[in-house]
């Protein structure tokens, strides 16, 4: 499963967007507007590469392959029966890619998750989770990133389909980038008018004596009219 993310729209989405009351008698309610302002600088992660956004995405996308889909109307209507889950043994190990643009360096980064049944298992059974009261990471999601520069644009192709695997791009040579040929009705058609400009430009300098011989008969009745 592969996902595309627009982080610029992202990114749109954490500013401040709450109108802030204005104080007494209509003054700006600064200290409010500036409290605002640092919960909404928070939301926004210190490397762009490392957002937990994209951990929450996978996380939906891994539980997709093994989970109903129900619209937003049937979650309101009915709290979803711990009989129609699948069991955890249905659960298995899955490998999500995410697509995203960075505009500030032109390129696409591609970001592979790994995810394991034993994590998938903590969020099915939340409940039966043993908490880790040592600190450790939790084993068993894994995010790779790749950044695949959009310039120069031949050899793309080639680029994004190292990036994505054989899984997503199919079987193609890496070392050798695809150029476009021109069909064959179209190459037989650009040398026939590279033939019909070469055979009017041989036909020119026959042309032109008679154009000259005109140029001189016009110009000498002008000066005869000049003279009488």
């Amino acid at each position: 499963m592969v996902c595309y993310i627009d982080m610029v729209k992202l990114a749109s989405s954490r500013n401040p967007y709450c109108r802030v009351r204005s104080g007494p008698r209509g003054t700006p309610n600064e200290p409010v507007a500036r409290l605002s302002q640092i919960g909404a600088r928070k939301l926004i992660p210190s490397n762009p590469e490392r957002d937990p956004y994209l951990a929450g995405v996978f996380l939906a996308m891994a539980q997709s392959h093994f989970y109903p889909h129900l619209s937003s109307r049937d979650t309101q209507k009915r709290r979803i029966d711990h009989r129609e889950r699948p069991p955890s043994s249905s659960l298995e190990d899955v490998k999500l890619q995410i697509l995203t643009h960075d505009i500030a360096t032109s390129a696409f980064i591609v970001y592979t998750g790994h995810v394991t049944k034993e994590f998938l298992c903590i969020f099915h059974n939340p409940f039966k989770a043993i908490p880790d009261d040592s600190g450790a990471t939790i084993s068993g999601f894994k995010i790779e990133y790749t950044s695949v520069p959009l310039w120069p644009f031949l050899g793309l192709r080639e680029r994004l389909g190292k990036a994505f695997g054989q899984d997503v791009a199919g079987l193609f040579n890496a070392d050798e980038m695809e150029t476009f040929r021109r069909a064959p009705e179209e190459s037989r058609n650009g040398i026939e008018k590279r033939k019909v400009a070469k055979s009017s430009l041989k036909e020119e300098p026959a042309d032109e004596p008679a154009h000259a011989a005109k140029r001189q008969r016009r110009s000498g009745k002008d000066s005869a009219d000049i003279a009488t």
